[in-house]
């Protein structure tokens, strides 16, 4: 709200008007931001957008699902390009929990108080990389000296000739003479 005095309809004059449309301008532009964080938000969390809300139909409710609880925000229309990845409403869907704005908030400070403790998705790409490593090498420790009877594994693992490999057509085992059949 402002301290200013109202001007009368008949006495707005055009520097008045400017200033107006200037203090939309900002407003719009402090909305369009607000509606690139719900987007992040909801591309981070399961989420669906619709015109669920009868006392607003113009406007679009995005409704975002969290570890923290459901958060929803109404989304101007000219917003809606930054909302395609998400899934419209549908019967299956749960509809909205009831939240007021102040639980909304208080569940968000609830969901950024627990983010550092959720892994990051570098993180994670490291533990799994790491991890594909550590069994891709423990399946060359079973398979090193042992051969599948297949072609392209046996050629693969056989790090060192195998004496009496029944793959006709074993590379390492045909190189030394050893294949059972040539």
């Amino acid at each position: 709200m402002t301290t200013q005095p109202r001007i009368a309809l008949d006495d707005l004059t055009s520097d008045a008007l400017d200033a107006l449309y200037k203090r939309a301008e900002a407003a719009d532009a402090v909305y369009r931001e607000r509606a690139h964080l719900v987007a992040l938000l909801a591309a981070l969390h399961p989420s669906y957008i619709g015109r669920t809300d009868p006392s607003a139909p113009d406007w679009a409710v995005v409704i975002i699902e969290t570890p923290a609880g459901q958060m929803s925000w109404h989304i101007a229309p000219r917003d809606m390009d930054l909302f395609t990845h998400v899934q419209p409403v549908n019967r299956i869907c749960r509809g909205w929990d009831g939240h007021t704005t102040d639980e909304k908030y208080q569940r968000m400070r609830d969901l950024t108080e627990a983010a550092p403790n959720l892994l990051s998705l570098e993180t994670v790409a490291d533990i799994q990389g790491g991890e594909i490593t550590r069994l891709n090498a423990e399946v060359h420790r079973l398979t090193l000296g042992q051969c599948t009877h297949a072609l392209a594994v046996c050629e693969q693992h056989h790090a060192v000739p195998v004496a009496g490999c029944p793959h006709p057509r074993c590379v390492a085992a045909r190189a030394t003479g050893r294949a059972a059949t040539a």
